[in-house]
Formats: C-alpha cells, structure tokens, sequence
C-alpha cells in the first residue's frame, strides 16, 4: 500500500469513527454509557437499569404474562413496539437520569415512585426501587400497553384498569381503593360514572378518583357476567375510531340498577380470593 493510500485509509476511518461517536450521542434513549447502567433486550422489552440480572429477568417474565393476560381480558392487539424500561436502584438515580435525558419530567417525576411516557409512539417507563416496586411497573406497564393500542382513552378508564392490573394476584383486588369507597359510601356519597368521565387532567385526580375509578374497573371486568364485555367492546370502538356512547351509557343498557349493582359487588369484595376470575 503506497504511504498516499494509506493515509487516505486512515483519514476514512478516522472520519468514520468520528461520526459514530456523533451518531451515540444522538441517540441516548438506546445507548447508555452511565457507568453501572447496562443495557437488557428480553422478549418485548428494552431495559436501561443498574438492578441485578436475575431482577430484570424476573420482571420481563412478569410483564410479558400481564401483556399476554391483558390482551386476552381486554380483546386487545398483543404488543407492536418495544417498551423501554428504565428500573433503577435509588430514587436519586431515577431522578438524575430523567434530569439527565428527559428534563421535561424531572420536576413531575420528584414527587412520584413511577411515571408513563409515550413520545412518538415509543412507550417508556421510569421506576425507582420501593416496597412496591413491580406494582409501579404493572401499573406503568398497562398505561403502556393501552396506550399504544387505543387512542382517546378516558384518564378514569386508563387509570382504573392500571390499578386493577397493578395487583400482584390476578384478582385485581386493592384493599385500599376497597376500604376508601367503602368508607366514602357509608358517609353518604358516592362518585358515579359520570363524574368519573367528566375528569380529563390528572391534577383532578385524587385518592378518592383513583380509588372509584378502579373500584369501577373492578366491578365492569369481575362483576356480573352482563357488564363484564363492556370494557372490551368499549376499547374495540375506540381503536375503530368510533367510540359512540360512553361507558354510563353502556352500562346503564346491561344492567337496569348499575349503582345498586356496583355497591353490591364492593360489599363482596372482602379478599382477593372473594372474586373468582373470568373464563378465559
């Protein structure tokens, strides 16, 4: 090789190599070089994570059980994309990395075990180590999973269905939303279906919300066998793009007392062995 090719050679590589490291940087939400950051590719998911191999392995199979049972109860397409998750040790590694790569949700994020992110089509979710920390990633993993397969899901329905797939059993049983409404109806109120589909921003959203709004979940996917195809055909109508009556209006048409019938279905709920789950 004569010296003017072979310095022709190495400025090629050199400008090859150059735009490589360009190209990395452009690119942080798929190469991480955080030191004790590595990236984990299993089944559906992409996980960016400093917790332990056997911990990430566990959490992907769980995940890919509750999309598989999800999309089953729900008549929903399995997944289409990737899911990024990004599990951390601390809360202050949670938090350096969302400041670190995604700014907009660091100041939201401080206050907050886990947070959902779907941008351009992509759906992320960001989740520090807790006492509950596979019921923040059920929960997150749902928004996920709805949210890539429907569009213009009311936030009652998106956030009840998160809580009643956040329970670690199947039964989707969360005693505390229980005791809450109980607790609220013994007072003497209650919060229908149509305050619920009035709510469209989070900041509406309260301990009394989620807790309804999950109670209602709960009673449309394991109360009576007449309500129990309302959210499924509900879903397939948005992803249609023709949503036509809201949930009240469906649920009224099954059952003649809904209200007396959702508070007799909370009555029941004492345990997650007190509901038995649907027929698959």
């Amino acid at each position: 090789m004569t010296p003017r090719v072979s310095k022709l050679a190495a400025f090629i590589a050199t400008v090859a190599f150059l735009m490589l490291g360009v190209w990395c940087q452009g690119q942080p939400r798929f190469l991480t070089r955080e030191a004790s950051l590595r990236n984990v590719v299993s089944g559906p998911f992409v996980f960016t994570t400093d917790l332990a191999a056997n911990d990430v392995e566990d959490i992907s199979a769980e995940l890919l059980a509750l999309e598989r049972r999800i999309t089953a109860e729900l008549k929903l397409p399995r997944l289409a994309v990737p899911v990024r998750v990004y599990p951390f040790q601390t809360k202050a590694r949670y938090l350096s990395y969302l400041q670190q790569h995604f700014p907009a949700l660091h100041r939201s994020a401080s206050g907050r075990r886990a947070i959902f992110l779907l941008r351009d089509g992509a759906p992320h979710i960001f989740v520090h180590n807790s006492a509950d920390l596979r019921g923040d990633i059920r929960h997150e993993f749902t928004h996920a999973l709805l949210n890539t397969s429907v569009r213009g899901l009311p936030l009652w329905l998106d956030e009840g269905l998160a809580e009643f797939y956040g329970a670690p059993d199947g039964s989707g049983y969360q005693a505390a939303h229980a005791n809450l409404v109980r607790s609220r109806i013994r007072q003497g109120g209650t919060m229908g279906l149509a305050r619920l589909e009035s709510l469209t921003d989070h900041q509406q959203m309260g301990k009394l919300e989620y807790a309804t709004a999950w109670s209602w979940a709960h009673f449309l996917l394991r109360g009576p066998a007449e309500v129990r195809n309302v959210v499924p055909a509900y879903l397939t109508t948005l992803r249609s793009d023709s949503p036509g009556e809201q949930i009240q209006t469906r649920v009224f048409q099954c059952v003649q007392n809904p209200y007396q019938s959702w508070r007799s279905h909370l009555d029941k709920l004492t345990s997650p062995s007190s509901t038995a789950l649907p027929d698959s």
